[in-house]
């Protein structure tokens, strides 16, 4: 039906532009899209974005890779074919971080499965939601506890789900957030790549 909509705006002459939150080609049906109106005859252009899998753990204060913490990532969706947990969960490694997307309504299924595959239940987890908002709010706790926290919670989507050490690497000096009173009138280092920007 989105197809339709968009072909007959196309059609008509106009510009259309498909706004997604984070990589449009990450869990996001990017390519199929592309290949629809490709077909179609229209030329598509494609602007790059940042994943919720880095920058939803880069604002709750969680950096995915940290040396002597974890020097690999492995992205995931939570969400398998026909409402499943996917059937293959990358086993327990624990230089891993592991981030789970679209998977906060199947947690209890998700973090069972963790366990089953080997994940011990002290294992850190944070769950991201809403991340970049006014609304933001991280939740931690571990393999065998998240779960029940979400609930208790009520944590909805979207959300994005951190496992490994690195989730808890920077609990109590994260890099997201006001400082102290005390410190309020310090400069402030900004870290990031790519072009800088002076306010």
């Amino acid at each position: 039906e989105l197809h339709e909509w968009t072909l007959d705006a196309l059609r008509q002459g106009l510009d259309v532009v498909r706004l997604k939150g984070g990589d449009p080609f990450l869990y996001g049906r990017g390519a199929e899209e592309i290949e629809v109106f490709r077909k179609a005859g229209f030329a598509v252009e494609v602007v790059p974005g940042i994943s919720s899998c880095l920058a939803a753990p880069l604002a709750a204060g969680i950096a995915v890779t940290t040396r002597g913490v974890a020097d690999q990532l492995f992205v995931a969706t939570g969400h398998g074919m026909h409402d499943t947990v996917p059937r293959e969960i990358a086993p327990y490694a624990p230089g891993r971080t592991t981030v789970y997307l679209m998977s906060v309504s199947r947690m209890d299924s998700l973090m069972a499965r963790l366990r089953q595959t080997g994940f011990p239940e002290a294992t850190p987890v944070a769950v991201v939601e809403r991340a970049t908002t006014v609304h933001q709010r991280v939740l931690r706790g571990t393999v065998a506890d998240i779960a029940a926290r979400c609930k208790a919670e009520a944590v909805q989507s979207p959300a994005t789900i951190v496992v490994g050490r690195a989730a808890s690497a920077l609990e109590h000096s994260a890099f997201s957030g006001d400082l102290p009173s005390s410190q309020s009138s310090c400069s402030k280092y900004v870290l990031g790549r790519g072009a800088v920007f002076a306010p």
